[in-house]
């Protein structure tokens, strides 16, 4: 799964906080870890980058905490809102073998 996450001015301090609280509650209710559910994000602004990958779970340690954490760091971006390039690098970077992306679990769109 991969989350995309607005980092742009449109998105206040507060606004921001809360998004990382949301996004370490879809951590626990979808069970992401090594042997479960598996995501990247992907923050965007003016620019947009992949912060979490989903081949960071293969043969990993990672914990809910060490999410928790990640999730805590993210990069705020600031700067204008271009979703369309974050939807390019998710389906350039995130989606790919190299991203990550398991053969033996079905892909939905």
């Amino acid at each position: 799964m991969a989350l995309i996450v607005c980092s742009s001015k449109s998105i206040s301090t507060r606004s921001w906080a809360r998004m990382k609280r949301f996004l370490g509650t879809l951590v626990r209710v979808f069970e992401v870890r090594p042997g479960g559910t598996h995501i990247a994000i992907v923050v965007y602004g003016t620019n947009a980058q992949v912060a979490l990958t989903l081949k960071e779970f293969v043969s990993s340690r990672l914990t809910v905490s060490d999410l928790r954490k990640r999730i805590d760091s993210l990069p705020r971006q600031i700067g204008l809102r271009f979703i369309d390039k974050a939807l390019r690098v998710t389906e350039r970077e995130v989606f790919t073998k190299a991203g990550g992306v398991r053969n033996n679990v079905p892909k939905v769109c």
